[in-house]
């Protein structure tokens, strides 16, 4: 809303809806910020000003501003800040620290963005941040975030001591739901230039961040988040005697409802804080053995499980943490005979003895790992059955972005991100570091598809992969009909070659896969 006169200008703006999706199709939160879910929903971010236009240029005079900004929940993993790290890495910065982007563009005689900006914030005019302003009144609301962070074990290191640490930081660098409230600020009649003001606001935030820091060290998985533990209570208690005492106000009839929603408040607080921090505490434990087991795929599996799986009630926890255990047991088992074969596979006699070792401390962690899984399943379930008539998160608001081989940022487009996603999501995540260049229906009734990557071709029904080899190993393709024909190389098989043909519904989806396939192939070969 934007009204004006000759003596002053009045501006609202109101955001009803804010959210920020993880674009890392892996990540194990798809949602980076959102507000949190309302029973009334409310607009995420007001802004009001009064502006008096009587002094002209020469003064910015503001009656009244106030900033509004609802409870946001931050949710990010180790995963996406050593993505974020390497993305500003990669950015390459003069000597002033300003980005090298503009370089090569010559904009107005030769002078870059940044000296053109410059040059005009000399022109005579006051800049805004020198330019004066003066507040009658200038409100920021108190500012609400409910922040995780989880930290994902990586043991790739040789070194037992480096690996430890790492196991470490697994379990001590993951908080939940730590709530940090940064205090309101009131300023009255308060006049200076621009960039002091912010820099008096800048400090005020940083100073109540600052205070908020012990909730932080507080919330860690292995200590159980006592401050969680102590604030749910705490909330129960308050609202056990204000809810009456507001009801008595009105009526008896209200008074009694008062009654209820404390002892339910109580209730579900003490039950959410003490069961959130048994599953904390067993879950850090969990991540631990979970380092120990040294399985890449497993560690893989187990987080994938954790992303999809999580109980939604009592009864839930049970049937999804015994599954959980049951995984567990079953993998320490078998992997005493196939993590050696696995291990003999990739390196030889050095490979074998390796996975020996790894099915050995397999069959000891994992079952261990399941154990701590099923327990901190059924506490989770448990917890969120106080929650279960919560307002909810209205989930990811679509699949994350394509961004093909030249690596250009384009318009979305919703077909190749869904088919990206699942290529990101077939055989447990075993191509998800590959791109999907080309995606094409078989038989649509059979739910068959062929899907072209920088490095290989995958042929799957329903998700289930049924083939799958690499560019390199075609030797021959041909267009029969409404057949593809390969013939390619099998390796170290008896028979050298092999002759496959796949059936497209369509003569064009056959040769847009052969199209493709000679492009690729034609890159391995420049």
């Amino acid at each position: 809303m934007f009204e004006s006169s000759n003596i002053d200008q009045e501006f609202e703006f109101s955001l009803e809806k804010f959210q920020i999706d993880n674009q890392l199709p892996t990540s194990l939160y798809p949602i980076l910020i959102e507000q949190k879910p309302l029973s009334d929903p409310k607009p995420v971010l007001k802004a009001s000003f009064v502006r008096s236009l009587i002094y002209g240029d020469e003064l910015d005079y503001y009656k009244y501003a106030s900033f509004l900004l609802q409870e946001l929940i931050i949710k990010v993993d180790d995963g996406f800040v050593y993505k974020l790290l390497d993305f500003i890495d990669s950015l390459k910065f003069d000597q002033f620290g300003q980005p090298k982007i503009f370089e090569s563009q010559s904009l107005v005689k030769g002078k870059d963005v940044f000296s053109l900006i410059k040059s005009q914030s000399s022109n005579g005019k006051e800049s805004s941040l020198v330019k004066r302003q003066y507040f009658e009144l200038l409100h920021l609301n108190p500012v609400k975030f409910e922040i995780t962070f989880e930290m994902q074990s990586k043991t790739e290191s040789s070194n037992f001591l480096h690996n430890f640490l790492r196991i470490l930081g697994t379990s001590f660098i993951s908080i939940q739901e730590t709530n940090i409230k940064l205090n309101a600020l009131v300023l009255r009649h308060v006049f200076g230039r621009q960039d002091k003001i912010v820099n008096r606001i800048q400090k005020h935030y940083t100073r109540s961040f600052m205070k908020q820091l012990y909730k932080i060290i507080g919330s860690i998985d292995i200590l159980g988040d006592p401050v969680g533990l102590l604030g749910g209570i705490g909330t129960g208690v308050i609202e056990f005697f204000h809810e009456p005492a507001k009801g008595i106000v009105h009526s008896p009839g209200d008074f009694a409802i008062g009654i209820g929603k404390g002892s339910w408040s109580l209730v579900k607080n003490s039950i959410s804080g003490v069961m959130g921090t048994a599953s904390k505490v067993i879950g850090a434990v969990g991540k631990g053995f979970t380092a120990l087991t040294l399985d890449d795929e497993y560690k893989e599996q187990r987080r994938r499980d954790k992303l999809k799986n999580k109980p939604k009630h009592a009864g839930d926890g049970v049937v999804k943490g015994g599954k959980a255990f049951a995984k567990s047991l079953w993998s320490g088992i078998s992997g005493i005979v196939t993590q050696p074969i696995k291990g003999a596979k990739k390196e030889g006699v050095k490979g074998f003895f390796k996975g020996a070792g790894k099915g050995l401390v397999g069959v000891v962690s994992k079952p261990v790992v399941g154990v701590t899984e099923f327990s901190s399943n059924v506490f989770d379930g448990i917890k969120n059955t106080t929650k279960l008539f919560d307002p909810k998160s209205l989930g990811k608001a679509r699949s994350p972005r394509y961004i093909g081989q030249d690596r250009i940022l384009t318009i979305f487009n919703p077909d190749k991100s869904s088919q990206q996603l699942l290529l990101t999501n077939l055989s447990n995540g075993a191509y998800r570091k590959e791109l999907c260049i080309e995606f094409r229906v078989c038989i649509e009734r059979m739910k068959s598809y062929i899907i072209l990557t920088e490095k290989r071709m995958i042929y799957f029904v329903k998700e289930d992969v049924r083939l799958d080899f690499l560019l390199t190993q075609i030797l021959e393709n041909k267009i029969n009909g409404n057949f593809l024909e390969l013939t390619y190389d099998l390796g170290s098989t008896k028979k050298k070659t092999k002759k496959m043909k796949f059936q497209f519904e369509n003569l064009e989806d056959a040769k847009a896969i052969q199209e493709e396939l000679i492009n690729q192939i034609s890159n391995f070969e420049n």
